[in-house]
C-alpha cells in the first residue's frame, strides 16, 4: 500500500480516512511499536470486529499539539517535544457488569522518532492514540486488512 508522507507542520487537523456511515465499529485488541531500519518509527493498533459482525472502517483525524490532552480535556504527562493525536471514529468498548475499561499498556520501542504513547478512549464512538515526538518531521497513518489495524509511521 502506498500512502504518502504528511509533513508535521501541517496547519490544520487533516481528515486522513472518512469513515462511512453505517460501518460497524471496532474493538481495541492490541498494540506494538517498532523502530525501523531505516530510523522511522511504526506503531500499529490491532482491531477486531465486534461480536459477529463484519470489520468495519475507521475514520481517521491527525493532530499536531504542543501537550497531550484526553478528549476530557484533561491533560497527561507524555515525553515528547509534541504531541501527534491519532483519532480514531468508530472505535467502541463493549462494557461487561461492573468492569471499568482499563487503558491498555503502549509500550514504545527506544531509538525512534516517537518518545512515548497513550491510548485515550473509546468515548462516544471515537478513540485517539496519543503519541509524543522526539526528532520528527513526517508522518503517515492509514488502516489495513486481514488482521484490521491502524498503521502509524513517523520518520525524523
Amino acid at each position: 500500500m502506498d500512502v504518502d508522507f504528511i509533513d508535521l507542520n501541517f496547519p490544520d487537523a487533516p481528515e486522513l480516512q472518512q469513515r462511512p456511515a453505517e460501518s460497524p465499529s471496532m474493538l481495541f485488541e492490541a498494540f506494538d511499536s517498532s523502530v525501523c531500519p531505516d530510523g522511522s518509527h511504526r506503531v500499529v493498533v490491532t482491531l477486531a470486529p465486534q461480536a459477529d459482525d463484519a470489520p468495519g472502517e475507521l475514520g481517521l483525524w491527525a493532530e499536531r499539539t504542543d501537550s497531550a490532552a484526553l478528549e476530557t480535556g484533561e491533560t497527561v504527562d507524555l515525553a515528547g517535544d509534541s504531541i501527534l493525536t491519532i483519532s480514531l471514529n468508530g472505535v467502541a468498548w463493549i462494557p461487561d457488569d461492573d468492569v471499568t475499561p482499563e487503558t491498555p499498556e503502549t509500550p514504545i520501542d527506544e531509538g525512534g522518532a516517537f518518545t512515548g504513547a497513550l491510548w485515550s478512549g473509546p468515548t462516544g464512538g471515537s478513540a485517539a492514540l496519543l503519541l509524543g515526538l522526539g526528532e520528527a518531521s513526517q508522518f503517515r497513518a492509514f488502516t489495513l486488512t486481514d488482521p484490521y489495524r491502524v498503521v502509524i509511521d513517523v520518520r525524523p
